[in-house]
């Protein structure tokens, strides 16, 4: 029995994918149709692009509550930004 509980606490990447995608679409600081969300074995890829910092670090940190996400990589660039 507790193998299947343990089970039930797993998510996978298509679970949290969407839950992501969730938190950024209700999270009203970011434009998430701007950002494009890939979890591979817990690991988030966030791509895309935004107006400031404010709302690449919002998403960033969105990604990073999600249970089940091990990490997060931002490519997420800010428009205007120089490197």
């Amino acid at each position: 029995m507790k193998a299947k509980e343990q089970r039930a606490d797993i998510r996978t990447d298509a679970e949290i994918a969407g839950a992501i995608r969730q938190a950024l679409h209700l999270d009203h600081d970011v434009p998430d149709e701007e950002i494009s969300v890939e979890v591979r074995d817990g690991v988030v890829t966030l791509e895309g692009n935004v107006e400031e910092i404010a709302q690449k670090d919002i998403a960033e940190n969105d990604a990073r509550r999600v249970k089940g996400v091990r990490s997060v990589i931002s490519r997420i660039v800010v428009r205007g930004e120089t490197v």
